[in-house]
């Protein structure tokens, strides 16, 4: 009786380190360099930089994922801040990615809850940054881009894609492209 107990208490500890083991990393069809564009609360984001595919990676632990430091969103009436971690595929490089979304309206929260969300050209209003992750250094400033914002409520799921082109430090120009971000958050 009592090895019929260790084995069940066995068994459970494996199914339960399965569990919290499984990978959200879902690749993307067309490219699995990149996480695939999804609406369901992966807590993932990754894009191109230059020629560079960057993700974000969880830390594991014994009681589940941590997101080490990869999202924050900040909410206002008017104001929507979204920021996350990314590192290229080897994790000798980790940048962040901000974009700040000012001077929002009321349509501008509805239509973010509508079909595919809605797309704000970066101006002077919606602004993205490109920072190195280590020392925060700011990297560049947006010429021109775009980043959509999807909203889903009902189950604490912001995502989106996003993609511009910026001058770094150097006057190099820089191409964020294929990017996306699939968040739960905790409150709006």
């Amino acid at each position: 009786m009592k090895k019929s107990g260790f084995r069940l208490l066995l068994c459970s500890i494996f199914m339960f380190m399965a569990f919290i083991s499984c990978d959200t990393f879902v690749p993307d069809p067309i490219d699995p360099r990149l996480p695939i564009y999804s609406e369901v609360g992966r807590n993932i984001a990754g894009a191109k930089v230059g020629n560079q595919f960057f993700k974000n990676d969880f830390n594991t632990s014994l009681f589940g994922r941590n997101l080490n430091e990869s999202q924050l969103v900040v909410e206002s009436d008017s104001q929507l801040t979204l920021g996350f971690r990314i590192s290229n595929q080897n994790q000798s490089k980790s940048i962040r990615i901000e974009f700040e979304l000012n001077d929002l309206t009321e349509n501008d929260w509805k239509e973010m809850e509508k079909g595919f969300g809605k797309k704000f050209i970066l101006n002077d209003s919606y602004v993205a940054f490109l920072r190195e992750w280590e020392t925060e250094d700011f990297i560049s400033v947006p010429l021109q881009g775009q980043v959509t914002v999807k909203l889903i409520k009902e189950k604490n799921i912001i995502a989106g894609t996003f993609g511009f082109k910026a001058i770094d430090a150097s006057d190099r120009e820089l191409n964020v492209t294929f990017g996306r971000y699939d968040y739960q958050y905790v409150s709006f």
